[in-house]
């Protein structure tokens, strides 16, 4: 078992443990990370941003993974957002593997402080499509479905959804097109 895995399994375990030890999430009970989307032309930087919705739940603690295509993307970094400041929260990332970025969201700062995350805006992933991207074509940005965790303050299992987003890698406008066409 390498690094990567180890952590994971590390944290899934902490979070399945209290989640054991308190009562189930009712349906109700869900938060969702939105993954927005972007486009560029290969060889560029784009920007996703990664919204969290509340829906009335109070998560206190993430943990989520981000799968992309390497053969059109490449990771680049992830700034994250304000609503973890205003809940005394961090965002920790690390790409295990090419194409699988794996986030958890908790407070770390040892206060103590369980705040809920509100509504907003989680973080930025940073992506550059690669040169050799095929250009016209969508990239999908998506999850491991049932890998997903989330808790509230509690440590009561909430349900995380997670809605895909995408990177549309725009054709490169032609040298020119209809310039010196027939000319001898």
């Amino acid at each position: 078992m390498n690094r990567g895995q180890y952590c994971r399994v590390s944290v899934a375990l902490v979070l399945m443990a209290c989640a054991a030890l308190s009562p189930a999430a009712s349906a109700q009970d869900t938060v969702r990370v939105v993954v927005g989307s972007a486009s560029g032309l290969p060889g560029e930087s784009v920007t996703l941003p990664l919204q969290y919705e509340s829906d009335g739940a109070s998560a206190s603690v993430l943990l989520f993974d981000i799968v992309y295509d390497v053969a059109a993307l490449d990771f680049e970094s992830v700034e994250g957002g304000p609503i973890l400041v205003a809940a005394n929260k961090q965002i920790i990332f690390n790409e295990f593997e090419p194409g699988q970025i794996t986030f958890l969201v908790l407070e770390i700062s040892g206060k103590g402080t369980s705040a809920p995350l509100e509504s907003g805006q989680l973080a930025e992933l940073n992506l550059i499509i690669s040169a050799s991207a095929t250009e016209g074509t969508v990239s999908n940005i998506t999850t491991n479905v049932g890998e997903n965790s989330a808790a509230d303050p509690a440590a009561i299992s909430l349900n995380l959804d997670f809605v895909d987003g995408s990177v549309v890698i725009e054709t490169l406008p032609g040298e020119g097109e209809g310039e010196g066409e027939g000319e001898g």
